[in-house]
Formats: structure tokens, C-alpha cells, sequence
């Protein structure tokens, strides 16, 4: 995945309290919200997650990454142009229970929003996606685009989050928004229609 990066960081004491402090998520029927999925929409994912959501015109869709080898979780990715060498993604995410990147929506949550120095990137914020409740965030990063070589080129990066409890309550979902700062609020149109019509099958 293009320049794609899952911050790793490790569980600090200020983001260990904000999830403390979060109730559970509870999971409801999808709203309209104005925005309806085709009646032919394709069911996507994986047991225990699947779902329905519309494919932005124009950008080009990559289904399940087959080098990631985890069968519980599934991602679809939905690529635009690229910007400053770097690309504008809309990811969707269904971690299920036992995979091996997460222990559950918390961990999840945690470790995307602190970095590996423990500082905190940002802080998580309760929300609803299409009658679902949901935790969202929004951080920004420099990236440099050519992480294996000599080339310091970097971009700022900014990303939006949604994450959704599965049916299950032990299995996830993740909507992610990837671009160059740049171009952010351009694209987040795109991203919101996506989540707008998101629906748990």
C-alpha cells in the first residue's frame, strides 16, 4: 500500500485515560442521512464483517491486500490522482477479532493516536457514520515519501478516521481518509460520501 503508515506507538498514560474515559460503542441500524447505497451495491469484507459502501467516481479500486496474510481482517482501498508525489486514499477496514495489528478498537485507536515518542497526535472524539456511533480523529504527519532510500523528499499528511464496532462488538471497522495536507479539504468531500453510505451487511 502506497506510503501507508499505521503509527506504532506504545500505550501512554494521557491516551490510556482518553479511552478509559470513552464508553463502549453500541452499534444501531444505518440511517439514510440523505445518502442511499445502489440497490445492486456489492457486499464486501470478510465473516463477522461484512459490508456496503459506493466507489467515488473516477478513482480506482483495490480490493483485500493479498500480502497482509491476516484472513480476520479486510481492506478495500479507493486510490485519486496522486499530489505532490504522494497519493489520496479512502481506506475501508474490518479488523476481526484475534488479527494480529490489534487487540481491539481501543488498541486501535491508542496507537493511531500517538506516536512512537508517546506523544500524543490527536484526540479521539465520539461522532455517529450513517446512524452508526463511532470514534473520530484527525492527525497530521510529515512522511517522506521514499522511506528505503537516500531521498528525504516529505509531504505533510493528513488523515480523517472512523471507527465502527462490527456487529459482534469484538471486530471493527475502520474508515480512513490519507492525503497531503494540501489537498485535504478538497477530497474530504469524497471521503464523507463514502462513510455516508456505509452499511454493515
Amino acid at each position: 500500500m502506497d506510503n501507508y503508515m499505521r503509527t506504532i506507538g506504545i500505550w501512554s498514560s494521557v491516551a490510556t485515560m482518553l479511552i478509559a474515559a470513552l464508553s463502549p460503542l453500541t452499534v444501531y441500524g444505518a440511517g439514510q442521512d440523505g445518502v442511499t447505497t445502489p440497490p445492486a451495491a456489492e457486499k464486501l469484507g470478510i465473516g463477522g464483517g461484512y459490508f456496503t459502501c459506493v466507489t467515488p467516481e473516477g478513482w480506482q479500486r483495490v480490493d483485500n491486500d493479498p500480502d497482509h496474510g491476516d484472513k480476520k481482517i479486510y481492506m478495500i482501498e479507493f486510490n485519486g490522482p496522486r499530489i505532490e508525489g504522494a497519493p489520496i486514499m479512502i481506506l475501508v477496514s474490518y479488523y476481526g477479532a484475534g488479527n494480529r495489528d490489534f487487540n481491539d478498537y481501543k488498541d486501535f485507536v491508542v496507537r493511531n493516536t500517538t506516536n512512537v515518542m508517546d506523544e500524543v497526535l490527536a484526540v479521539a472524539e465520539k461522532t455517529a457514520v450513517n446512524g452508526y456511533d463511532a470514534l473520530t480523529f484527525e492527525r497530521e504527519e510529515k512522511t517522506f515519501l521514499h522511506p528505503k532510500s537516500k531521498d528525504d523528499t516529505a509531504v505533510m499528511i493528513k488523515e480523517k478516521f472512523y471507527v465502527i464496532l462490527g456487529r459482534d462488538r469484538k471486530g471493527f471497522f475502520v474508515l480512513n481518509y490519507y492525503a497531503p495536507t494540501s489537498v485535504y479539504a478538497d477530497n474530504l468531500p469524497v471521503f464523507e460520501k463514502v462513510a455516508g453510505s456505509f452499511k454493515v451487511s
